[in-house]
């Protein structure tokens, strides 16, 4: 295309989407915002203060300012700064399409310039390290939950208190990518202790962070070159990790450590597999692991659940409870809530190992609570323990993914069995629940008929029809279930078509007596 004659004058300009121009001279500043920045793009995806191109006596270069969603040259990320030449593609956040062009011819290189090529080529080494890559999980959302500026306090407030858990512990931090953390530990400074115990650190801290994170553990050969911007690590083994991270996050998992990590720290035969998957560009089939839980020390065994978030309408069943958990010197209740958005809330805050949840809640739908949480990370296991024993309830609760079903006039020492085996993955359900739950799959006594009842509704129709029996108005019911009062109404004739319940009366009766007949001590 022909230069216009301002842009020619300027020497460098960018080509828009849909055809227009921007020229520039020495700077061109890149964001959403219009204040601090030359070219403002008002796109969601663009950072306030993307990137930046600037001027130099070698040509131009390429700056990411540590913006959300990346900037990208060429299709790769840029991690440092990169010198960039007529006709390459800028992408920022993969989504906004830039095309940098410029009259300035390259600078044939001089004797300085291969005297400064010689002294990095002297700089360049090679070292055996385990390297970190920690990264806030799912940062748009934060942006859209809270807004950008306190989105963005909440990650400078995570960066400061990371950054003293892994210098802390040996670690040197090499840069920050995004909003992600880049740390390595090279073998000639560190031992297998030390980088376990900053891992341990790190993950101590989580149920504190202002922020949900994952994090990478690998180990391998680096190259460690010195340029203008500091020491810099490349290599495959560097690929691999930012590679492992995208793994870690469809893999559903908080932590994934590598094979060599596993090896390197001494932990074979100590880690749950927490999935394997190719690497793009890199050959073979990797496996990934979880840190061990009985690697820092004390606790009782890599079964326990560490952190427990409890979902109990009753602070005084609450408070016994919690004693009983916390004497298990392993478990620590990380918080309480009462009802299902409060769950939410602080399940997306701390992260928990497990949640521990009573289904009879006048408050929200707790059936559907079990798939959002799994929904929102699947690494989470459900415990229900209630006094709901109608076996109806068993049945939803283990198709919404909780793993394990317990009632509150259960033993007190399967507590701790059932958070034992729903920890471990597997799948725990009361002595007594299971005998009657199998006796109904058999078809319960010889020549008995299946008895009409709440098995015919619907997981909604179930909660209306509990929270009757409970003598909730139709209006609080909306409230609790977050549905409208018509909706409710219509809830409770499709109930009394299934039921086979003539009036109002007759389905408040029968609820009543359903609700008191599964084991509900909240009917009025």
């Amino acid at each position: 295309m022909s230069v216009p004659k301002q842009v020619s004058q300027d020497r460098a300009w960018l080509e828009l989407p849909g055809g227009k121009l921007h020229p520039f001279t020495r700077e061109c500043r890149i964001g959403r915002s219009p204040e601090g920045n030359d070219l403002t793009i008002d796109e969601r995806p663009v950072s306030s203060r993307h990137a930046i191109i600037s001027a130099g006596q070698a040509g131009y270069t390429l700056v990411d300012q540590h913006s959300t969603n990346g900037t990208y040259l060429n299709g790769l990320l840029v991690q440092k700064p990169m010198r960039i030449k007529d006709g390459d593609e800028i992408r920022l956040a993969k989504v906004i399409a830039l095309r940098f062009r410029c009259t300035r011819e390259e600078p044939a290189p001089t004797t300085s310039d291969l005297q400064k090529t010689t002294t990095v080529l002297q700089d360049f080494e090679e070292r055996t390290c385990w390297l970190l890559l920690a990264d806030v999980a799912g940062f748009s959302h934060l942006i859209a939950k809270h807004g950008e500026e306190a989105a963005l306090q909440r990650l400078q407030t995570w960066i400061a208190e990371m950054r003293p858990l892994i210098e802390g512990n040996g670690g040197m931090i090499n840069r920050y990518v995004g909003d992600a953390i880049f740390a390595c530990w090279p073998c000639s400074l560190s031992t297998p202790e030390v980088v376990l115990a900053a891992a341990h650190a790190i993950e101590s801290y989580r149920p504190r962070a202002p922020v949900p994170f994952r994090f990478v553990l690998h180990h391998g050969s680096v190259f460690f070159t010195r340029s203008d911007v500091g020491e810099e690590l490349t290599g495959q083994e560097v690929n691999f990790l930012f590679r492992s991270e995208k793994i870690a996050k469809r893999l559903g998992t908080r932590v994934a450590l590598s094979q060599n990590a596993v090896r390197t720290l001494q932990l074979e035969g100590r880690c749950d597999s927490a999935g394997s998957s190719a690497v793009e560009g890199i050959e073979g089939y990797f496996t990934f692991f979880r840190l061990p839980r009985d690697s820092a020390g004390g606790g009782s065994g890599p079964g326990f659940a560490k952190r427990i978030l409890l979902v109990e309408e009753s602070s005084v069943t609450s408070d016994g409870f919690v004693r009983l958990l916390e004497s298990e010197r392993s478990i620590a209740v990380c918080d309480r809530a009462q009802h299902g958005s409060s769950a939410r809330k602080l399940h997306a805050k701390h992260q928990p190992d497990l949640v521990i949840i009573d289904l009879a809640l006048r408050t929200g739908e707790t059936l559907a609570l079990i798939g959002d949480l799994l929904e929102a990370d699947p690494q989470t296991r459900v415990l229900v323990f209630t006094g709901l024993s109608d076996l109806s309830y068993i049945e939803r609760a283990l198709r919404a993914g909780a793993l394990g079903y317990m009632l509150k006039s259960d033993p007190t020492d399967q507590v701790f069995d059932a958070i034992r085996v729903v920890s471990e993955g597997g799948m725990y359900i009361t002595r007594q629940m299971a005998a009657a739950a199998l006796r109904q799959l058999g078809g319960g006594h010889a020549g008995s008929t299946p008895r009409a009842g709440p098995s015919a509704l619907s997981d909604r129709e179930l909660d209306v029809f509990r929270l009757i029996g409970l003598g909730e108005p139709n209006r609080d019911i909306a409230t609790a279930l977050g549905i409208s009062v018509k909706t409710v109404e219509a809830h409770r004739e499709n109930i009394k078509v299934k039921l086979n319940l003539a009036s109002a009366a007759e389905l408040a009766a029968a609820a009543k007596k359903w609700a008191e007949s599964a084991g509900d001590r909240s009917v009025r």
